[in-house]
């Protein structure tokens, strides 16, 4: 697969204190993804999210606040550990993305 492809063609939403990438892949990857657009924001903390299946990843040093704010939405199963998070979603990625603009 090509990683370099999937980023440039996924949606991206950045926030004071997340950046947010929905992504199409057949592959399960998001902490992958997520990771590596982690290190090339030079730590800014990131969330990754698949299109195909709702499961995704957070990366940085604010996935457990991220964690945290996000635990209690009712289509969300989050948990994970310090700087490293995983998730899936029972919705599509649009429904996280119009939570999170309400949370800023």
């Amino acid at each position: 697969f090509r990683s370099e492809k999937i980023i440039k063609n996924c949606d991206s939403y950045d926030f004071p204190l997340l950046t947010v990438f929905v992504y199409q892949s057949e592959y399960r990857m998001s902490g992958y993804l997520a990771s590596s657009i982690q290190n090339s924001l030079k730590g800014k903390t990131v969330l990754a999210i698949s299109r195909n299946d709702g499961k995704g990843s957070l990366r940085g040093d604010l996935a457990y606040y991220w964690r945290d704010r996000l635990k209690n939405l009712d289509y969300l199963t989050i948990d994970g550990h310090p700087g490293f998070c995983g998730f899936s979603m029972t919705v599509n990625p649009d429904t996280l993305i119009e939570d999170l603009i309400r949370m800023q």
